[in-house]
């Protein structure tokens, strides 16, 4: 019995060390979007945004990377956040607060979408 309890405990111990506990979104982040006039992906989020308001309704700041400056940025926003610049994709959102980037179309509206949700809220 007693190594069954062991067992169990061990067993929820690795368990639980595999999931990810995501920060909850708040409306007050700085967000910021880091995009390519030629990347389809990007357009399909600055659509959403722009059909969504988000611009007034979040401090989100967009930057086209084919400027300097703001290709600097994107690779010290990565960099923020530990992540090898190798791994640059686009779009790419960051949040500054939580030190966190989220890469590609689908993470970056998912956390757009959590952001305006809770925003509502």
């Amino acid at each position: 019995m007693k190594r069954v309890v062991i067992f169990l405990l061990i067993s929820i111990f690795l368990s639980l060390s595999f999931v990810s506990f995501a920060e909850p979104p708040t409306s007050s982040s700085v967000l910021t979007l880091f995009y390519s006039n030629s990347c389809p992906h990007c357009k399909d989020v600055l659509t959403f945004i722009d059909e969504n308001n988000l611009n007034t309704k979040l401090s989100l700041v967009e930057k086209e990377i084919s400027d300097k400056k703001n290709n600097d940025d994107l690779v010290a926003a990565v960099q923020d956040c530990k992540l090898k610049t190798s791994t640059i994709a686009l779009p790419l959102l960051f949040e500054a607060a939580s030190h966190k980037c989220f890469i590609g179309e689908n993470e970056t509206m998912s956390r757009l979408k959590g952001v305006k949700d809770a925003k509502q809220n």
